[in-house]
């Protein structure tokens, strides 16, 4: 088991200040890619940070939703959601680079992450970008009850699946995260 958290998610004068405190606690470190939070400068500080303390670099890739935070669902071209992507991760792994360390997998933030599990074509959108990004980077998903259209659509692409669990979440009973709308959805 591998303990993650999003992170790199201040940008301008709006600050998420957790980056610091939890950094040295973590195993995997999913840095904002700029579409759902991060700025140039948080971002490499969030990179910068993760590197000192040993912590693998993932990118967290959002749809263009600054003002909800991505959490809003978005109905996007699979072209455009494939460059969307590909922007993102092709901007973390330079910026990694840039610091002297890698990028070593993906995580699809808020509404897109949710939206893999539920729409084929946006699973099928996004594997596919991935793949011809030739990175060869694992994707992290939600373990859910039923993983097997996940696999065999990962499969085709040669894309690798790295399930997550939420301590931190209550789930429904077919396996999914409970919306944050529910009462007692995010335990604190």
């Amino acid at each position: 088991m591998k303990l993650n958290c999003d992170l790199g998610e201040s940008y301008g004068h709006y600050q998420v200040p957790v980056d610091e405190a939890v950094m040295p606690f973590l195993h995997l470190a999913n840095i904002a890619c700029g579409f759902h939070g991060g700025d140039p400068l948080h971002i490499k500080h969030a990179i910068a940070l993760a590197k000192a303390h040993h912590v693998t670099i993932g990118a967290h890739p959002s749809y263009p939703d600054l003002q909800g935070f991505g959490r809003r669902h978005m109905v996007i071209p699979e072209t455009e959601l494939g460059a969307i992507l590909q922007y993102q991760v092709g901007m973390m792994h330079a910026m990694c680079q840039f610091a002297g360390t890698r990028c070593e997998y993906v995580k699809p933030h808020g509404a897109w992450y949710h939206d893999i599990i539920a729409n084929p074509l946006v699973r099928l959108a996004t594997f596919q970008a991935l793949q011809e990004m030739q990175l060869n980077l694992p994707i992290m998903l939600p373990a859910t009850c039923d993983i097997s259209a996940l696999q065999q659509d990962a499969n085709q692409f040669g894309i690798t699946i790295w399930f997550e669990v939420f301590a931190d979440r209550a789930y429904l009973d077919n396996g999914t995260l409970a919306p944050r709308g529910i009462a007692g959805a995010v335990l604190s």
